[in-house]
């Protein structure tokens, strides 16, 4: 029976080098995305892991059976590693989603081998190579946990910026509203002062003689009785 693909997910595939005690990419040319994918032959029970780029020539950047023993470490959310007889493979998924499906993927595959009786199956092999050290693990878990709080952290700020723009926004519509009204209601006040019935218009010559009888309702002016506005200094009145 042919091989079928179980799970697929999208990420960087790493090599660990010993000699430099770091992490580099899989295959030739610069570093990109691959589909890796676990496939399942049903006739023999067998699972490996197949990575291709996702560029155009596809190449395959790890072609790794899983075998039983095999110590699948998730180091963090992202990145996932595991060694076999040669080197230590590391997974960079492009997501914590991408991360979590291949990590089912071959947590059932490892389930499905383990529970094959030990004979006349091989178990892996004593790895070559040493792989990173606990306090290079701790160093990777730590840089992870930075890069995860320093992403909340520029979240956290956008959100604070857009809040301060929404809420000049509102606050400057509320102050044209306040000028707008009060400039409804100072035109409402001088077309009814404009309605009034007004006979005469003192003007600036009367304006000391209206100052010292402001006190009163009603004055006579050149043969007329003149009867002042509510406002006692007032230089509208009526006959």
């Amino acid at each position: 029976m042919s091989e079928s693909s179980i799970c697929q997910a999208r990420a960087t595939v790493m090599i660990y080098d010993d000699g430099g005690k770091k992490w580099i990419p899989a295959g030739t040319g610069p570093q990109s995305f691959s589909r890796v994918q676990i496939y399942h032959n049903p006739g023999t029970n067998a699972f490996r892991v197949v990575g291709r780029k996702m560029q155009t020539d596809q190449q395959v950047v790890i072609n790794c059976p899983i075998v039983k023993g095999l110590k699948y470490n998730q180091a963090t959310p992202n990145f996932h590693q595991w060694r076999d007889a040669r080197q230590v493979w590391g997974l960079n998924f492009g997501s914590k989603e991408d991360a979590a499906l291949f990590a089912n993927g071959m947590l059932h595959a490892l389930e499905v081998l383990n529970s094959m009786p030990d004979s006349g199956y091989s178990t892996l092999p004593r790895p070559v190579s040493n792989g990173p050290s606990p306090e290079e693990l701790e160093q990777q878990r730590r840089l992870e946990q930075q890069r995860l709080e320093q992403q909340e952290r520029e979240r956290q700020e956008r959100e604070r910026q857009e809040w301060e723009r929404l809420e000049r926004e509102r606050m400057e519509r509320e102050r044209l509203e306040r000028e707008r009204q009060a400039a409804s209601g100072q035109n409402r006040r001088l077309w009814n002062l404009y309605q009034e019935p007004v006979s005469y218009l003192l003007f600036l010559p009367l304006n000391k003689y209206l100052l010292n009888h402001c006190s009163k309702s009603t004055i006579h002016f050149s043969g007329h009785t003149v009867h002042m506005l509510n406002c006692p200094k007032s230089l509208l009145c009526t006959s």
